[in-house]
């Protein structure tokens, strides 16, 4: 049985009015890597402020090793040392590691400091949890990923039990983030607990061994790693769900077999495979695809995009011609561009839902059936009364949320996402692609094209690696998740490749 080393009961906190945690109870085990998800607002920094001794809570209990502690203050004189970990590690970039580590132990160790000392003692330390870093490094000179790895491995030598990383990982490299989940689970087969707190669904699958989903103070869900669920976490941590009118797409027939042919700038062509229903990715490090398909934006394409669903052919030449077929096909601007900031909700998710727009999204569907698809939006009757936007984390929620509401309303049969989502915050990428899942449940066929080989994940259902001039790999969502073939096919292929 797992020894449970932090037990929370009931906290509830509130100001002016407002319930920021509301009865939150938890419980964190040695050797795991529990996962905190949640997005702004929900209660993440404020339960770590808790855990630190920064803030108190107007209710609730702690138990530690079934003791109870009646205030945080008390944690450390228990043994049980909370180390919280941000994007701010404290180390002093000026002084190497070894001295780092000598000014953060040195009550603890009682040395006498010389440099070989110390460089002998933090070397040991990194030695002994297996990071491959001189200790005579200056703290400044390491990337943000070794730096976290240098505060916690500090964190647990200073006899820290349970070490918070709150969203520390933004920014993170592919490589990163494979060494860094090397080290937690180095770090975890020692007696502690390490708690992520994120507002990213990949990170927290990723990392986490469970993920408890906060929403407005609340723990809505506890996840174990075998039930893991994209989709399933985005909606509950999003709160979407199908309407009426695409659950009735949904029920719509599903063809056996589609393709789409696309031709590269050199006139190639290149087939790939789009059944409805799928989200497909195709990484294209040499832009041979994605800049052939950016002429859409101002000219017709010589070569047109096929795409072929149970025999039927549709050639698209151009945005107008595609809007006709009921394919949207989505470059950069939309997600950063296409909205307004002083109209109101309702007009914003209508106002440009079906009219052609300059960068070329989707259009020509009349006014009659755009207010039956306005008032089967669940997004429009949740928040019609709300004229403005916010600021913030907030406010880009909103403004995607209305942009994926207009794709929704078009409802296409293909999309084609040409590197629309590379500025994106991970929230927001989150919530696009639980938009891209939706659309693909009711009947349509969603392809995403990039040169970032940092979009590409097991949201996809496959992913095509498009190099040296042909297709050289299709990875399956499980082989998505091997950190051999993400380094030979992904991480390898933009190395060699010229950047757009």
């Amino acid at each position: 049985m797992k020894k449970e080393i932090l037990r929370l009961e009931h906290l509830n906190y509130s100001t002016q009015n407002r319930h920021l945690l509301k009865d939150l109870s938890l419980n964190v085990y040695e050797h795991e890597i529990f996962g905190i998800l949640g997005l702004a607002d929900a209660g993440k920094t404020l339960l770590a402020d808790y855990l630190t001794e920064k803030r108190s809570i107007d209710s609730g209990r702690i138990f530690y090793n079934d003791i109870k502690i009646n205030n945080c203050v008390n944690l450390n004189g228990k043994g049980l040392g909370i180390t919280h970990i941000t994007n701010d590690t404290k180390l002093i970039s000026e002084l190497t590691i070894a001295k780092n580590f000598y000014i953060a132990i040195k009550d603890s160790s009682r040395i006498t400091y010389t440099k070989r000392k110390a460089v002998t003692f933090a070397q040991s330390c990194l030695n002994d949890l297996n990071i491959s870093i001189s200790a005579e490094k200056k703290a400044g000179s390491l990337n943000k990923c070794h730096q976290h790895i240098i505060a916690m491995c500090i964190a647990y030598h200073c006899h820290s039990k349970l070490i918070i990383v709150d969203d520390a990982m933004a920014g993170y490299s592919p490589q990163d983030i494979i060494e860094f989940q090397k080290f937690l689970n180095n770090l975890c087969r020692h007696n502690i607990a390490i708690m992520i707190m994120t507002h990213s669904i990949e990170y927290a699958t990723m990392l986490s061994d469970r993920i408890a989903i906060l929403k407005n103070g609340r723990n809505i869900k506890v996840i174990e790693k075998g039930y893991f669920d994209k989709n399933v976490i985005s909606k509950i941590l999003l709160g979407t769900s199908l309407s009426s009118f695409e659950y009735r797409k949904k029920a719509a027939k599903q063809p056996a077999h589609s393709t789409v042919s696309i031709y590269s700038v050199d006139h190639k062509e290149f087939v790939f495979e789009a059944r409805k229903g799928s989200v497909v990715g195709i990484f294209d490090p040499d832009n041979i695809l994605c800049d052939s398909l950016d002429v859409m934006k101002y000219e017709t394409l010589k070569n047109p995009v096929v795409y072929t669903a149970d025999g039927n052919s549709k050639k698209l030449y151009s945005i107008e011609q595609a809007l006709r077929c009921r394919t949207a096909i989505i470059f950069e601007d939309y997600f950063t561009t296409m909205i307004y900031k002083n109209v109101d909700l309702k007009n914003n998710i209508g106002l440009l839902s079906f009219e052609k727009l300059s960068s070329g999204v989707f259009g020509y569907i009349s006014k009659r059936r755009e207010a039956v698809f306005l008032r089967d939006s669940e997004y429009y009757s949740e928040n019609s009364d709300r004229n403005r936007f916010g600021f913030g984390m907030k406010n880009s929620i909103d403004r995607q949320k209305i942009l994926l509401e207009r794709l929704k309303m078009f409802n296409p049969e293909l999309i084609l996402c040409v590197k629309a989502l590379s500025h994106l915050d991970p929230v927001l990428i989150n919530m696009t692609f639980s938009s891209f899942h939706m659309m693909a449940e009711c009947g349509a066929a969603v392809i995403v094209m990039s040169n970032d080989y940092s979009a590409f994940s097991r949201q996809f259902n496959r992913v095509s690696v498009v190099r040296n001039g042909r297709v050289e790999a299709t990875l399956s969502q499980d082989e998505l998740l091997n950190t051999d073939y993400v380094a030979k096919y992904l991480i390898a292929a933009s190395e060699v490749s010229p950047k757009s």
